[in-house]
């Protein structure tokens, strides 16, 4: 079992108390969302929803397995978001290493704007 995929699922379930919803957020079919979910509660050994044909609610359990796991997922978003900001613009000291003629036709040109961009 996809763990992290698995936690996605529910707490995305939680959120939307649908399977169905979940499963189109997720662009993932129903039987793979409630598989992943039937697999953490196997793993957990508890239920973490009341299941009836009308309604889907959070269980004790699942009320708070879902308040800690939010805040899991929300951390990892923000610590992914963290790293790619990192990477958005260019860093440190620029090497090119190109003949004379190449430099004075295309580089000439276009370093000045790099440098407005980038300074």
């Amino acid at each position: 079992m996809d763990r992290l995929a698995a936690l996605e699922a529910f707490v995305r379930v939680a959120e939307v108390r649908s399977f169905s919803e979940a499963a189109r957020r997720l662009r993932a079919s129903k039987s793979v969302v409630s598989r992943q979910v039937s697999a953490l509660e196997v793993e957990l050994g508890a239920r973490l929803f009341h299941r009836t044909t009308q309604s889907l609610t959070l269980t004790e359990a699942g009320q708070r397995y879902f308040e800690q796991v939010s805040r899991i997922l929300a951390d990892l978003g923000e610590a992914d978001a963290s790293v790619s900001s990192l990477q958005s613009a260019p860093r440190g000291r620029l090497r090119v290493s190109a003949p004379m003629s190449f430099g004075f036709l295309h580089l000439a040109q276009a370093i000045p704007d790099f440098l407005t961009r980038f300074p």
